[in-house]
């Protein structure tokens, strides 16, 4: 697969993906500012403003024709580092779609719908933070980060988002919805020439700006309890340097079949009905978690075997098992590339962690390399055969 890439003058940067065949087209608006970037005192603000873009984008949408297929499948997602605008489209509606974009991320918004987007927000708010999951990501995240224990991360709280007026919305988006914080990603049967056109149309004469800063990462290690219910929810969690994607395609292999192991040994005994490993890169960090909700009555052994396990797998790690999860990886990568839409996320998102771009082809060709499974291993061992983070809630 051929991937194209423009950089424009100001920073904005278009990726096309060509699918030959296909009606139906992909765009991924990825725009590198989260809630890590909100201001002090004004926690919440980039998911409100998203929240915002998102009913901007649908009501554009909606007043058009080729439009309203559009809306139907429109996503809209804040995380702590990016904004996410996505949707699938006609491949003949490309206009449509690009100029709904172009709509959504002006800083313009008028107090009725900001108050009613405020609304909605403070309803999230009550459902996450009752919500014992949420609450334990939370603990998590604000223990990796270094962050004080009683912010919410992506959300905010009650009182910074009340207090969030039209001026705050507009100074934001001024800030930090400049050329060089976006990326936008399309995927379908239409030509390269057309994706340019019509972004430099929509989005060529933003402002340059500068990139958002953001929290870093550090290295943390030691325990984190808060009572709760009978069933616990824990977490082992490592924070660890990372460079490039044959590390994240090595790691991910070398997890998976950890996350086998564990169910296997740890939770089927134990009756663990939930047990996931995970891996989410960060600038150069990578962070690894062991997600489990577990009954009181069998924590203290779960924690107890589940060290055991991980620094057991370690030792226990064969070439043959490295082959055969790097193999089960390939395949995924493989079935990615022949959809736009599967396609075009794994391209955003390796672009975001590494800066640089992967056809999932030719991942998938990595994954399939055999001299890796020595450096896996240390790696394994470098990273989560350490003293974890542990939180329990």
């Amino acid at each position: 697969m051929k991937i194209n890439k423009i950089i424009f003058e100001n920073g904005f940067t278009l990726i096309h993906l060509p699918f030959k065949g296909y009606r139906t087209a992909y765009f991924n608006l990825m725009l590198r500012v989260g809630s890590f970037a909100d201001p002090k005192d004004k926690e919440g603000l980039s998911h409100l403003v998203e929240h915002v873009q998102a009913e901007k984008v649908l009501g554009y949408l909606r007043k058009t024709k080729d439009g309203r297929h559009i809306a139907d499948d429109f996503s809209a997602v804040s995380y702590d580092r990016r904004i996410e605008l996505s949707s699938t489209f006609h491949r003949r509606s490309a206009k449509t779609a690009f100029f709904a974009l172009k709509e959504g991320i002006n800083g313009l918004v008028d107090e009725g719908l900001l108050e009613t987007e405020r609304k909605r927000v403070i309803s999230e708010l009550g459902a996450e933070m009752d919500s014992p999951d949420s609450r334990h990501w939370h603990q998590a995240k604000s223990a990796a980060f270094g962050l004080s224990d009683d912010r919410h991360l992506v959300l905010g709280n009650e009182k910074t988002v009340s207090l969030m007026t039209t001026n705050d919305v507009r100074r934001h988006v001024d800030r930090t919805y400049v050329g060089q914080n976006m990326v936008l990603v399309v995927a379908g049967d239409f030509e390269f020439a057309l994706a340019n056109s019509l972004a430099k149309q929509c989005f060529g004469d933003l402002r340059k700006g500068r990139v958002a800063k953001t929290k870093k990462c550090r290295h943390f290690a030691g325990k984190l309890r808060k009572p709760g219910r009978d069933i616990r929810r824990t977490t082992f969690s490592w924070l660890a340097p990372f460079h490039d994607v044959k590390q994240n395609l090595k790691l991910s292999a070398v997890l998976n079949g950890l996350q086998e192991r564990l169910k296997e040994s740890v939770a089927d005994p134990l009756g663990i009905y939930y047990l996931s490993v995970d891996m989410i890169v960060y600038d150069r960090f990578v962070w690894v978690t062991i997600h489990a909700e577990v009954s009181s009555d069998v924590l203290k052994k779960y924690l107890s075997l589940c060290k055991k396990k991980i620094e057991g797998y370690a030792d226990g790690l064969t070439a043959e098992d490295y082959m055969v999860q790097s193999e089960a990886l390939a395949t995924d990568l493989d079935m990615i590339q022949d959809f736009p839409k599967d396609a075009g996320r794994e391209v955003l998102w390796n672009y975001l962690m590494f800066g640089d771009l992967f056809d999932p082809g030719k991942l998938s060709e990595l994954c399939k390399e055999t001299n890796d499974f020595n450096e896996s291993k240390r790696m394994f061992r470098r990273i989560v055969c350490r003293e974890p983070f542990i939180v329990i809630t």
